[in-house]
Parts: C-alpha cells; structure tokens; sequence
C-alpha cells in the first residue's frame, strides 16, 4: 500500500496541472488571483513533503506513475485474460509455422515463447496463488511449532493474503471454493490451534490443486513441450497434432469480459486482519462466466456455452469447471 496516500494525490495533480512551471516561480500573468493562491499553497505543502520524506521530486513523480500502474491494471482485464489473448495469438504463429513445414529455428522461437506465456498463465491463476500463500502459512506455522513458539504472525499474514486472493480473485468464475476452510485455519490459528490450522490448510491446497483450469493449464505445457521436442526431430506432423491438443484445451478455458461498472468488494480491515467471526464473505468482482466441460472420451466437441453476465458472486459459491482434460 502507498504510505503517503494524499502525497501522492498532491503530487499527481501537480503533474496534470503542470505546476512544474508554479516551482520554479513562473506564473502566468493572467492567472487569477485564486488559483495563484492555490498553486501557492500546493507548492507549500509539496515542498514540505519532499522535505519530510527526504525525496526528490523525480522519485515522487516515479511513485504516482507507478501507484497509477497499478490502478490501471487493477481497473483492466485480469492478468489471466490478458496472457490468455496473447498465448492463442502465439499459438495461431506456432500452427501457421507447422502448416508450412520450414523454418525450424523461427518456429522454435515462438514455441519457447509460448510455453512461457503458459506457465505466466498457470502462476496467475487464483488457485495457484492460493495455494502458494497455504504453502508458505503451513511452513511458517511448523516453524514456530519446532520451536515450542506461540508466534504465529507470520503464518497469520500469508493466511491473510490467501482469503484476500480467494476473495478478490480474477476471474472470480476461475476461483476455487475455498473461503469457509481459509475462515476456520484463522480462526483456529488465532484460538493458539496450530493442529487444526495445518488441517484446514491442507484442504484448501488440495482444493485449489483440483481446480479445472489449473489442470488445463499444466496439460497445455505438456503439449507445447512436446511439440517443441518434435520440432528438434522436425517431425512437423507431430508437431501441428501437439499444437492441435493445445489449442483443444485452451478452447476450454472461457471467462466473460469484466463488466462495465464493477461492485466494490470488502475485504479484512486491515492488512494483517482477519474477517471477522461469523462474517459473510466478500463479494466478487462483478465478472462471471462458464468455464466450458472437456470434450468427452469418444472425441465430441465441447458444447458452446455462452458466459452470462451476472451481478458480483461469493467467492465461497463460485465453481469452477470439474472437467479435467483428455488426450
């Protein structure tokens, strides 16, 4: 979080406002007297933050562009959707190649390339974050456990940060139902319950582990690295089949476009907090959709399934797809 909030207010509106020019004591002749008085003040205050923080003012300006970053992408499309765009688009350059059949070395390129937008995807993915923050909690809270303390913040913190990822995931329809077992390893854990917090803690990895599109995703790696060890034997056949596959299984994986006008969505009252006893959980981001089934053993096409738009969901009711892909 940004430890000066209004600062950097302050600062962006200088940036807009180009009152670079009010710094160095240009002043437009026929600028009324209110708004020199207002440039006056603001300049007042900016140069007293700069000297209460000790920074320049190019590491304030870096500051807003970077807080203003982050504001974008939260506001845009989640990073999933985002690489999801940019794995089909390489994977339509990697099918072209093969269809050619020459050009090994530019077709290896963009099969490297794809198989790091795939594993981006898989790290991005709700329940691989999820998991990731119970991971770190179960290790921290063993630790203090081997030493007989009764410390447990730091596990606390990581549970924390895994109810927010479950709370506040996008796409909310790619999270798995997690929120009621990360509940009770808080409560649990704050009761001095380490026992019953490792417990809760492993059902939510195991839970976030059996999510669909997770499964999907580390399928998808499979078929790009094979296809990139026939591409070393130019067996361009087997190559176009492995791309083939990966495009089936990509197919399977359908969010919606975020709503134009997203629901706020509540969350623990302050960084290290928990939610509060018998609290509901937060809503989700007003984003929903289908995730499509697998194609059957007998080699069907999945059924088009259209995403609905519908109002922001619990975290907790939201399901993902339970189809696991096929060969």
């Amino acid at each position: 979080m940004n430890r000066y909030p209004a600062l950097m207010l302050l600062c962006g509106a200088l940036l807009v406002g180009g009152l670079f020019a009010v710094l160095n004591g240009c002043q437009r002749s026929n600028e009324p007297p209110s708004a020199a008085a207002q440039a006056e003040t603001e300049n007042a205050q900016l140069r007293e933050a700069l000297e209460r923080t000790g920074k320049s003012m190019e590491e304030l300006a870096a500051q807003v562009e970077q807080q203003q970053s982050r504001e974008a992408q939260q506001a845009g499309d989640p990073p999933v959707v985002r690489d999801l765009a940019v794995a089909r688009a390489t994977l339509t350059d990697a099918q072209k190649l093969a269809a050619q059949a020459k050009d090994a070395p530019t077709c290896a390129a963009v099969l490297a390339r794809l198989r790091r937008v795939l594993q981006s995807i898989a790290a991005e993915l709700p329940a691989a974050q999820i998991a990731q923050h119970a991971d770190r909690a179960m290790y921290s809270i063993k630790a203090s456990m081997a030493v007989a303390s009764k410390d447990f913040s730091e596990g606390t913190l990581e549970l924390v940060a895994a109810y927010d990822a479950a709370n506040h995931g996008r796409p909310a329809e790619l999270v798995p139902p997690v929120t009621s077992d990360l509940e009770g390893a808080l409560k649990t854990l704050r009761k001095g319950d380490p026992e019953a917090a490792l417990k809760a803690l492993n059902d939510v990895i195991g839970k976030s582990l059996e999510n669909a599109a997770l499964k999907v995703l580390a399928q998808a790696q499979v078929e790009a690295l094979g296809a990139e060890t026939a591409l070393n034997r130019e067996a361009w056949t087997v190559v176009a089949a492995e791309l083939s596959q990966l495009d089936s299984l990509l197919s399977q994986i359908v969010v919606a476009q975020p709503a134009a006008t997203k629901t706020e969505t509540t969350t623990p009252a302050t960084g290290t907090a928990a939610p509060a006893e018998g609290a509901a959980p937060a809503t989700q981001p007003a984003t929903a959709a289908t995730t499509a089934p697998a194609p059957a053993a007998t080699g069907q096409q999945p059924a088009a399934t259209q995403p609905a738009a519908t109002s922001a969901a619990p975290a907790a009711t939201t399901q993902p797809a339970t189809a696991t892909p096929t060969r």
